[in-house]
């Protein structure tokens, strides 16, 4: 099968039910029903690209959205919400069922790191993403949260844990210190190597911080409603 990648236009809505059906990233406590597709292009005009789709023989079998927080008022509804200051959102990760298992997933990432190293360049930002616990995940099916298994096998620490839904940091700006190219970079982050000594530490607080108080409810969380 031929693979293509290309950008999250807001005509992909019509073709994935799952990026049609996941918008509770983008609604405000009480608020109502979302336009995806309207809020695709108003991020691409306001901020730049904000996901990717894979494409095999011409049909859309997966895509990944990230998007500054700012434009996910939805993750007021989180209990380990905030993301650090320096971080964007990876807010949704889906795979086609009959395509899983062969690293579509694993490649949105990577071309994700890719494409906003090459538009940011050294100032590149950190990227959080949110998991969901084991049992809710297992079985890959929710795109607005991820399995954490899969968040620790694409380079992510989970920056906060939690038993409902937890918060993991992918930092991208140690890829752009480590000299030879995000592939070489990526492999490094997956074995757990630092920058080099005498590199500046990311922006932003750097240990991880104390699980909060808030009980976790279910029905809150975005795309569990």
């Amino acid at each position: 099968m031929a693979r293509r990648t290309v950008d999250l236009e807001p005509a992909h809505v019509d073709a994935l039910a799952a990026l049609a059906g996941c918008t509770g990233w983008l609604r405000t406590p009480g608020g109502g029903v979302v336009d995806k597709a309207a809020w695709i292009a108003e991020v691409r005009e306001a901020w730049g690209g904000c996901g990717l789709v894979s494409r095999l023989d011409g049909v859309p079998v997966a895509y990944v959205v990230y998007a500054p927080p700012a434009h996910l008022p939805g993750l007021g509804r989180v209990p380990t919400a905030p993301v650090s200051r320096d971080a964007l959102v990876l807010a949704e990760l889906w795979v086609h069922p009959d395509h899983r298992g062969g690293g579509l997933g694993r490649h949105l990432v990577r071309s994700m790191a890719r494409e906003l190293v090459d538009r940011h360049g050294p100032r590149v930002p950190a990227v959080e993403t949110f998991a969901g616990s084991a049992t809710r995940t297992a079985d890959a099916t929710e795109p607005c949260l991820r399995p954490p298994g899969f968040c620790a096998a694409v380079g992510f620490t989970e920056r906060r844990a939690h038993p409902v839904v937890s918060r993991w940091r992918l930092e991208l700006r140690a890829a752009v210190d480590w000299r030879g190219g995000v592939e070489q970079a990526w492999e490094r982050l997956r074995a757990g190597v630092r920058p080099l000594p005498g590199r500046a530490a990311p922006a932003g607080r750097t240990s991880r911080e104390a699980p909060r108080s808030t009980k976790p409810r279910e029905a809150d969380l975005p795309g569990l409603s």
